[in-house]
């Protein structure tokens, strides 16, 4: 339960890289733009552009028409008057709109831009403002968050310049939270002392701290520390002011977030209480996510108790919850509020439609499992049928979410690292200029050296170009060859499963049902992950072994080896390689076979690569051929062929040698007594 647990709790826990030192984007005070809308006709010069960049930014999310309009007004009288400060203003404006258009490629590059306009002018407040939005934008979006990282570490020697200890103490707490993310929680306690160090003199707003405690409490949850964890969070939840609308809702979701670490202490009857307490705080504000979280996890801690039909009334609150962020794309169920910070992640940057609907559907991932559990405990397995193609269909969605996440990270990586190299020209272009103004006598030796570069940067961008395209190519065709093998597997699956049933031998077909469901379950684990522990590899196999000897009783035994020198918890391998050979020596060895077969299974370490090697006492490859021919002319094995495609793109993606072999196994007279299959397969740690 405890493993359960810990791994739901990812997927909710508080997510801390917010610049909680800006106030709420919905706390702004409209009345306060119109007065500042005021002053315009008044102003001139530099005055009057640096309120049009203030507007651009008060505008950026709740009325990107207008910020548009102040930003661009900025930016063209900027460049007009060589104002650099106005016009690196105004370059962060559009940058911060876009990102609330769902276009972080275009915010990078505003973001760029933005930082070359300011670094002549020694602002430093704003040029680190410009670099702490620029490293979150990074961090958030996924594509680069080591560089995100090392970014927003600059801005506290750009704060430190500006003399602003308020803004240094932000940058602290949000680097604690990014170390979080990465898996570096040690590190973000660290960075979190340091914020509690620095707000001794400056102070901070109770928002803040309350954020600091549930960052520490994220800390030391992921350390393992759960007395910690659970001391930390209540101090977050006692600091928020219950009188602040969006401040109610932040409590209610640190509320469910306690109610789970008390559930992984298993103190049940503290952790309904604190699920009871985020409901009720969420309801009154029509908060859906929070409501959707609190009615899960209800569902989740019944079901662990054996309260199996509270358990699926809390499953379905959860998923009406779910489905209307589905179909909305927002977090509380008035049109009115859509704008308001519904979660901890709205601090800073409000999630887009899309990222909302995710976390939906992981909720109903996770209510379908908690309700094929259920309803395979009750032995109602019409009901767990009926659930598969719902249930298929949120697995799709989450699966296709991922896929175009990671070609949108893919693609803002390289258009960020195709800016920085343009930057880098940019800047050598400038030098080249200055100095030829300088000494005339270097002009043509400048104009020589200045054709090389850009020779060799075109050169290096090109062949940067292609191994990145190649690399992608790569990494789509393998995901496409994983896919194809589900489908595979499970049609001979519900063959059988039908056969028993058209038979009538509900026993067989229950105890076939029960070994499928472990199955489907590992299959729709894995079909998103290009890598997996070898111990979920291995267990997988053995499910499928044991569902196959169900299927053919007596037909066949088993044994699977693993060498000593690997650790199958720690290390990772591409998921069901080694499936299709499997199959074909169960179906194709010893379905002709008189007599029971017998299959070997054995994983050995082999320098840098695990060496698998199966091998079956068959009636070998050559008559088995034969038979099949005879049966069906028109039959092609694909899961061996889709594995050998597999094999060799894993080859030129790891740069590793992968040798696939093929034994047919014979007697001294020559006669076939088996088939051996030996493989390399790669992995990490």
């Amino acid at each position: 339960m405890e493993k359960r647990a810990l791994v739901i709790l990812t997927c909710f826990v508080v997510i801390l890289n917010s610049n909680t030192s800006a106030q709420f984007i919905q706390s702004i005070d409209k009345k306060t733009i119109d007065s500042l809308e005021v002053l315009l006709p008044g102003l001139e010069g530099q005055e009057k552009i640096d309120l049009f960049n203030q507007l651009g930014e008060l505008y950026a999310w709740y009325n990107p028409e207008k910020s548009e309009l102040y930003s661009n007004e900025a930016l063209e009288s900027s460049i007009k008057t060589d104002y650099h400060i106005g016009r690196g203003a105004a370059l962060y404006n559009i940058g911060y709109r876009k990102y609330f258009e769902g276009d972080p490629a275009g915010a990078i590059d505003y973001f760029q831009r933005a930082i070359d306009a300011i670094d002549s002018t020694s602002s430093f407040y704003m040029l680190g403002k410009i670099y702490e939005k620029y490293s979150i934008a990074l961090f958030q979006d996924g594509s680069d968050k080591e560089k995100g990282l090392e970014y927003l570490l600059s801005c506290i020697q750009l704060y430190q310049a500006a003399g602003d200890k308020k803004a240094e103490s932000t940058i602290y707490l949000i680097a604690s939270g990014g170390f979080f993310r990465i898996n570096q929680p040690q590190k973000g306690l660290e960075y979190i002392n340091k914020y509690w160090d620095l707000i001794k003199e400056s102070g901070t707003p109770n928002l803040n701290l309350a954020i600091s405690y549930a960052v520490a409490a994220a800390c030391y949850i992921r350390l393992g520390d759960l007395k910690k964890a659970i001391e930390f969070n209540k101090k977050s939840i006692d600091q928020f002011d219950e009188s602040v609308f969006e401040e109610m809702s932040l409590k209610s979701q640190l509320e469910f977030i306690q109610g789970t670490f008390y559930f992984i202490a298993q103190q049940t009857d503290s952790a309904r209480k604190y699920y009871y307490l985020s409901l009720e705080h969420s309801k009154p504000n029509g908060n859906a996510y929070n409501m959707m979280m609190a009615y899960y996890h209800l569902a989740n801690l019944n079901f662990s108790i054996s309260e199996i039909e509270t358990s699926r009334k809390y499953c379905d609150s959860a998923m009406k919850a779910a489905s209307f962020i589905d179909s909305t794309g927002g977090f509380y169920f008035q049109d009115t509020l859509k704008h308001c910070i519904a979660m901890s992640e709205d601090i800073f940057f409000p999630l887009s439609k899309s990222h909302r609907r995710y976390y939906a559907w992981e909720t109903m991932n996770n209510c379908y499992k908690i309700l094929w559990d259920g309803y395979l405990k009750t032995n109602d397995l019409i009901q767990a049928v009926q659930i598969q193609e719902s249930w298929m269909a949120v697995r799709d969605r989450i699966y296709t979410y991922k896929r175009n996440k990671d070609i949108l990270e893919l693609n803002v990586s390289h258009e960020t690292e195709k800016k920085e190299h343009e930057l880098a020209r940019l800047s050598k272009d400038n030098e080249f200029k200055e100095e030829r103004l300088k000494q005339s006598y270097w002009i043509v030796a400048s104009l020589v050296m200045l054709v090389i570069l850009i020779v060799f940067l075109a050169v290096v961008l090109i062949r940067q170009n292609k191994l990145r395209n190649h690399q992608h190519t790569l990494l789509l065709q393998q995901r496409l060859l994983r896919t194809q093998m589900n489908p595979h597997f499970l049609f001979n699956s519900l063959a059988s499963i039908q056969n028993f049933i058209i038979k009538e031998k509900p026993a067989l077909a229950s105890d076939y049902l029960s070994r499928f469901s472990k199955l489907v379950r590992q299959i729709l684990n894995n079909s998103v992950e290009e890598w997996v522990p070898l111990e979920d590899e291995i267990e997988s196999i053995k499910n499928y072994l044991e569902l196959q000897k169900v299927r053919h009783r007596d037909m066949f035994d088993y044994s699977i080896d693993v060498d000593e020198a690997i650790d199958p918890e720690t290390i990772q391998v591409p998921p069901m390689l080694a499936q299709p050979f499997i199959e074909n020596s169960i179906e194709h060895g010893f379905k002709q076979k008189s007599g029971k077969g017998h299959l070997k299974i054995q994983f050995k370490k082999n320098g840098k690569l695990i060496r698998f090697e199966l091998e079956d006492d068959g009636i070998g490859r050559e008559k088995a051929m034969k038979i099949v021919a005879e049966q069906n002319k028109d039959h092609r094995s694909m899961s061996s062929e889709i594995t050998r495609q597999r094999l060799k793109v894993l080859s030129k993606k790891t740069r590793q040698k992968i040798n696939l072999s093929i034994i047919d196994l014979k007697d001294e007279k020559r006669n076939p007594v088996g088939t051996k299959v030996a493989f390399d397969i790669p992995f990490r740690n």
